[in-house]
């Protein structure tokens, strides 16, 4: 068994380092909630959407008949302002072309005006525009984490400096930003993640494993005084007695935060997984093309959503709903694109027919498919596209589906799944969202980061104490 005066020296050997670790951790940390709250915070939540009925089709068919639009990634219904446009995209990372549904004429360079619409739409009012940045390419200022290409970054003649970014093609917001928010968030790059050693990553992984072994290594030596050191009286000191009660609340938190700090540093950084992820069948526009639409008979009003999508057959994707506020309240159907007939088929068995056949695996070998209406559990939401099907097969691996285009926007092997659950439960303690939500998380987060600092600054002055009181013992006996 492990000597109590070993522990004690370990924890007492590496109380400054230690010390300086986590006040940065901790700084850090509390950086990424602050940055939230300090933040502007959007007018709206969801993207804009469409209101018609089903002869809108009719149009779709005609302006492909007209413009002779061919193979494209993906094309569906949007709108902008009181108007109904058919947005197109010939390739994921490309501008999309957009057609009014009015007179089916091309609306020339028209993807810029409609990001402006949409940053308008979540920041709630028309503001003047500084400087308007077209992006297509991942950079230091918009890194490949954000997923999204190509956006819009929308720079505001405001006080604070607001800063909107905007990716057309899904009418995602993809964030909101001002001067002090971007501050935080630098801080928390810079400081927790250590971003600015990126070109240097054995660099980076040597510093940042360092600093949190030195968490690591405090958190158990504390732990092992919890458990293991009996007090047998009342402690006298007051600061030693809170060292000791804050340890009691903090001590396995912050032991929890190294360990899946560890965990995902490592893992994100050494392990990619190998498989290649087939790309989305194009659409062959001409299957849309004008047939002599006779779907009306339908009737189908209060339709929120159409878009295209290739599956064994041309079809239809129309979301219809009583409350056009709530899409969680849809109804999803498919119509077939030349005959007009609804498809008797639902959307899970759409979208696992769809992955059956891009991964050219048997559809028995799908365990398992649900519709995700939030982030979490897996699913970032850096991809800041809701509500996503999230499908499981029987070899562990994981897909995320966008149903509006049959995209698969992320994949998790179970090496992944297993860390993303060990992040997002130990390190950001996301367990706690479906009881108190996200704010009442981060309180708590808050909290926690507030007692950890508070114990860190009690020990090092118990120490520092310590040791005046041996020198002065010392000094007084070679007095003698």
């Amino acid at each position: 068994m492990i000597q109590l005066k070993t522990v004690r020296k370990w924890h007492l050997l590496l109380i400054w380092p230690a010390t300086f670790s986590i006040l940065i951790y901790l700084l850090s940390a509390f950086a990424h909630p602050l940055a939230g709250w300090v933040g502007p915070q959007a007018h709206q939540n969801i993207a804009p959407r469409i209101e018609t009925d089903i002869t809108s089709i009719s149009g779709i068919e005609r302006i492909i008949f007209e413009h002779q639009l061919t193979n494209v990634f993906s094309a569906r219904l949007v709108p902008f302002k009181d108007r109904l446009l058919l947005q197109v995209t010939a390739q994921k990372h490309e501008k999309s072309r957009y057609f009014s549904m009015e007179n089916y004429r091309e609306l020339i360079n028209h993807s810029e005006q409609q990001a402006i619409w949409l940053a308008n739409h979540y920041v709630g009012k028309s503001l003047q525009i500084n400087l308007v940045e077209f992006k297509d390419d991942f950079d230091d200022d918009y890194p490949s984490s954000n997923k999204l290409l190509p956006v819009y970054i929308f720079h505001y003649d405001t006080k604070d400096a607001l800063r909107v970014i905007i990716h057309p093609q899904s009418m995602a917001l993809i964030s909101m930003s001002n001067h002090w928010k971007r501050v935080f968030k630098n801080i928390f790059r810079n400081f927790h993640t250590f971003d600015w050693l990126n070109e240097f990553e054995v660099i980076r992984l040597l510093l940042v494993s360092s600093l949190l072994s030195l968490i690591l290594i405090m958190s158990m030596t504390g732990l092992y005084f919890l458990l293991i050191v009996k007090r047998k009286k009342t402690i006298k000191k007051n600061d030693r007695r809170w060292h000791r009660r804050l340890a009691y609340l903090v001590t396995v938190p912050l032991f929890l935060f190294s360990m899946s700090g560890f965990y995902h540093l490592f893992q994100s950084s050494l392990y990619h997984p190998t498989i290649t992820l087939p790309d989305k069948l194009p659409l062959q526009l001409s299957k849309w093309s004008q047939h002599f639409f006779k779907g009306d008979r339908h009737n189908l009003k209060n339709i929120n959503n159409i878009s295209l999508i290739q599956a064994k057959t041309a079809l239809y994707r129309i979301s219809q709903s009583n409350d056009l506020g709530k899409p969680t309240k849809d109804k999803t159907f498919f119509m077939d694109a030349i005959g007009g007939s609804i498809i008797d088929s639902s959307e899970e068995h759409v979208i696992r027919k769809s992955i059956s056949s891009r991964l050219n695996v048997n559809i028995n070998d799908i365990q398992h498919s649900k519709l995700i209406h939030r982030f979490g559990d897996g699913y970032s939401f850096k991809n800041k596209r809701l509500p996503v099907w999230q499908v499981d097969l029987a070899n562990g691996q994981r897909f995320y589906i966008d149903p509006v285009n049959l995209e698969i926007v992320q994949f998790n092997d179970l090496l992944n799944q297993i860390e993303g659950f060990s992040f997002s439960t130990l390190h950001m303690f996301g367990w706690l969202k479906p009881f108190i939500g996200h704010t009442g998380r981060d309180v708590v987060f808050t909290i926690i980061l507030l007692v950890s600092f508070i114990l860190s600054i009690l020990g090092l002055t118990l120490y520092l104490s310590n040791t005046r009181s041996k020198k002065s013992v010392k000094a007084n006996v070679a007095r003698v």
